[in-house]
């Protein structure tokens, strides 16, 4: 079986959200960088109270706040950030070839991927999980990389639900 597909800079973006979404530790790192920051407001709110003789009801409201404004607002500002982040990246004169046709084949000893500037293979045993995703279906090689294939690409459900059972049963 094969598929033909184009990867662009879209494709590449939702990978990365996907992976930051979806990996334990990521999410770990993610929830720290939304907790931490919080409570050391609040405790440099009340370390700054008693120093500077505040009332330190009025601090802790204050430090509160700004508490809950950055639980609020970090997910979003993250979500931003880890785009921009990778779009930037991604653009850089060596990343260029990532983008454009490929191909992908399944066969009885594994994968053939080809596209812009490269080739590979890789047998059963190296494809570490099938995630599926809203548009996209990741087949993971390692724990951060994967072969993104856009939904897209098949022709129809039954298609790509046919791709999906072939791909589990050999992972198995």
């Amino acid at each position: 079986m094969t598929i033909n597909y184009t990867l662009g800079l879209d494709d590449y973006i939702a990978f990365n959200l996907y992976h930051t979404q979806n990996s334990p530790l990521m999410r770990r790192a993610v929830l720290f960088q939304r907790v931490l920051p919080p409570i050391a407001f609040i405790i440099f709110g009340t370390i700054l109270a008693n120093i500077m003789d505040l009332p330190l009801m009025f601090s802790v409201f204050i430090y509160t706040g700004l508490s809950v404004i950055w639980m609020l607002y970090f997910p979003k500002y993250f979500r931003k950030s880890l785009i921009k982040r990778v779009t930037k990246l991604l653009l850089e004169k060596n990343n260029m070839g990532l983008f454009g046709d490929y191909s992908l084949t399944v066969n009885e000893g594994g994968i053939t991927s080809s596209g812009p500037n490269q080739m590979n293979e890789v047998k059963w045993s190296g494809i570490k999980s099938l995630e599926i995703a809203k548009e996209h279906i990741y087949l993971y090689n390692s724990s951060v990389s994967a072969y993104i294939l856009p939904k897209v690409a098949f022709t129809d459900e039954a298609e790509q639900q046919g791709f999906v059972d072939m791909i589990a049963e050999k992972i198995r």
